[in-house]
């Protein structure tokens, strides 16, 4: 058996993953896969603090706009500002809290990681890379997140963010040799190597 891999999704790649073991399969499927296929022994999803909390945000407007779209209004009625209003019940959250058990905690092939922390030369660090590449604060985290772990697969589906982390990866910032990959990509060449 090969060295173990370890691989870093952004929220929006396991936001879709969650999404197609929903069987919501249309929509973008050509860059959706099911990570409970991944073999544990051959690599590690790494779920960052920041993951649970964008997906778990993202989640609980999903359940907020369905109980909207239940009580009458329409799609063109919903922003941000009212699905704050919309109380979820304790069935919405328990709802939550077990999609996200089922569809990811409960993988064996995710672990989670606990930040250290960000030192002041992590932050000069996060700001010189959102500066330099035009990359947004919380990516830069994940980024720098999945650096410190020793991560070899960075996915995302954001074009304009891939091509900034391969320029600061180019530029030498990254201590270990991290790939920037799209979803479709990982799926069609390493995803392949890392199933049962």
């Amino acid at each position: 058996m090969g060295k173990q891999e370890f691989v870093y999704l952004d929220s929006c790649v396991i936001l879709d993953c969650i999404s197609f073991k929903q069987g919501f399969t249309k929509v973008c499927r050509n860059r959706k896969f099911d990570i409970g296929e991944i073999d544990s022994q051959k690599a590690e999803i790494m779920l960052s603090e920041i993951n649970i909390i964008e997906v778990t945000e993202h989640l609980k407007d999903a359940e907020a706009t369905r109980i909207a779209i239940q009580e009458g209004y329409s799609y063109f009625d919903l922003n941000k500002q009212r699905l704050e209003e919309i109380e979820l019940s304790e069935d919405n959250i328990k709802n939550v809290d077990e999609l996200l058990r089922n569809e990811l905690f409960n993988l064996p092939a995710v672990v989670s990681i606990k930040s250290k922390g960000l030192s002041k030369n992590d932050i000069t660090t996060l700001l010189n890379i959102c500066n330099k590449y035009s990359i947004f604060f919380v990516d830069a985290m994940h980024f720098l997140i999945a650096d410190k772990e020793g991560c070899n697969y960075f996915i995302t589906s954001d074009e304009k963010l891939r091509k900034g982390l391969n320029k600061l990866i180019e530029d030498s910032f990254s201590s270990a040799t991290m790939l920037i990959m799209s979803p479709q990509e990982f799926k069609n060449s390493v995803l392949p190597k890392l199933v049962a």
